[in-house]
């Protein structure tokens, strides 16, 4: 679907005046098209120079995640500021991430520590942060990542295995990228569906 609409946009934050997807995709601009003097933005990049946050959806549920605490966790404003409310805080935030992890999936990892680092302790509450009525939670999150690209490799089977990729193909075959795996497997007439 459509992502943006940018209207009477006059350049690029990129600074580019050709629209080539292999130039501009790594610079945050899927595809771009012009329509009824506007410019429509397709995909889930952010059109931006920065390295920072490539993607909107990480963007968007960041914003989410600080609007959520923001509304919710006012509770803990006026509670006696000590080491048994900076567990009382790292729990709380713990509840509240670890559907995050898991069932929901927004944030990756194989453990809640890989996905969620959520740190209240003394290191980050020092007592002039204490006394100055401040309680410091540091919260690094492992965002989920999304699919761009779905590449599929469709193959017919064959009653003969070639014993290398380029026997299949011919002689002029390419050899497969490295990012790709490829598996020969000898499928008989009699088992072919």
């Amino acid at each position: 679907g459509t992502s943006a609409v940018l209207e009477r946009c006059v350049k690029l934050p990129t600074g580019e005046k050709v629209l080539d997807g292999e130039i501009t995709n790594p610079k945050g601009i899927q595809i771009i098209l012009e329509k009824e003097g506007n410019w429509v933005i397709w995909g889930d990049r952010v059109p931006a120079t920065s390295t920072g946050l490539k993607f909107k959806h990480k963007r968007e549920q960041l914003s989410h995640y600080g609007r959520v605490l923001f509304e919710n966790y006012d509770w803990i404003i006026f509670s006696i500021n000590d080491t048994d409310q900076q567990d009382v805080a790292r729990t709380a935030l713990t509840a509240y991430f670890l559907p995050e992890w898991k069932p929901k999936r927004a944030l990756r990892g194989a453990t809640f520590p890989q996905a969620a680092a959520i740190k209240v302790d003394a290191e980050n509450n020092t007592e002039a942060t204490i006394q100055s009525g401040d309680l410091n939670a540091e919260i690094k999150l492992r965002l989920a990542e999304t699919v761009e690209r779905f590449n599929l490799i469709l193959s017919t089977f064959q009653s003969r295995v070639p014993r290398h990729p380029s026997e299949a193909l011919g002689k002029n075959f390419d050899l497969p990228s490295p990012q790709r795996s490829y598996r020969w497997e000898e499928c008989s007439p009699a088992s072919q569906v």
